[in-house]
């Protein structure tokens, strides 16, 4: 389970690599997805959750199934 704040563009650029701190990806219009590079895990499975929209963008959980 992944729970992540996501750009409010249903496009974007995943996983752009951010310094550690306090600071999220949605200031660049990214945001994780572990199914993309450099993460590549490969899901049999995919379910969303839970979407809850916020100012700028969405607070996504979603369900990922592994072999």
């Amino acid at each position: 389970i992944c729970t992540e704040h996501l750009p409010a563009a249903e496009r974007f650029t995943p996983n752009v690599d951010r310094p550690t701190g306090g600071y999220i990806r949605l200031e660049v219009g990214s945001g994780v997805d572990l199914t993309q590079p450099p993460f590549n895990l490969q899901a049999v499975a995919r379910r969303q959750l839970c979407a809850v929209p916020e100012q700028t963008g969405m607070i996504v959980t979603t369900l990922y199934q592994f072999h």
